[in-house]
């Protein structure tokens, strides 16, 4: 049975301003962009997409209930290096839950499972991995809205081959689509750079995924 710890004493000791981030648009959403891996997986990814960042930002911060898990890791175990919490429709502030709604239009779903990751700083990763809603279903959709530091967020298939590396800012999105859960693995690594805390929103369709 693995632990987990409240991380409530990590959020008062992270050092984070709202002047510290561009603030996303509050118009005009910028046009969203498809990149094909192959032939049946595929990212959309839009920059400085979500309006009100800074405040959706703190929002969650400080609202989610967030935890640290244990896992294992090379026959042992250890702590997962990130902070992770689950969301629901209440805690989902008014710009996000209006981002939501246009997405879940364009690609005629609506989402049922929220939950967030915090990196704390630079050290915080998670490894190559691929999201388990891809036991349940041949073309899931796996929505993230990246919010605070920037960092890199990589793809690479899963048979081998070239890693695909897109830089997420302050309210950009990213939508995983076709087979990529089966096909890729995605990852935030580690960087040296001083980097201050990102939040990274992830939105899902579970219910009767099949």
């Amino acid at each position: 049975m693995f632990a987990i710890r409240d991380a409530v004493d990590d959020i008062e000791r992270l050092s984070w301003q709202s002047s510290l981030f561009s603030e996303g648009h509050d118009e005009t959403r910028p046009p969203i962009e498809r990149i094909n891996l192959d032939g049946d997986s595929w990212v959309d990814f839009a920059p400085a997409w979500l309006s009100s960042t800074d405040a959706v930002f703190d929002h969650l911060l400080h609202t989610l209930r967030w935890e640290q898990r244990e896992m294992a890791m090379f026959q042992k175990v250890v702590w997962q290096p990130r902070l992770s919490g689950e969301a629901s429709e209440a805690d989902v502030p008014a710009p996000l839950r209006s981002a939501l709604l246009e997405i879940g239009d364009r690609y005629e779903l609506s989402f049922d499972h929220y939950f967030a990751n915090l990196y704390r700083d630079g050290q915080d990763s998670v490894a190559w991995h691929a999201d388990k809603i891809g036991i349940m279903s041949q073309e899931p959709l796996v929505v993230i809205i990246s919010m605070g530091a920037t960092r890199t967020f990589c793809l690479r298939p899963k048979l081998g081959g070239e890693t695909q590396r897109f830089t997420v800012t302050h309210g950009d999105l990213l939508v995983m689509g076709g087979r990529c859960q089966h096909d890729w693995e995605h990852s935030v690594p580690k960087t040296a750079a001083l980097v201050g805390p990102r939040i990274s929103f992830t939105a899902r369709h579970m219910k009767d995924a099949n």
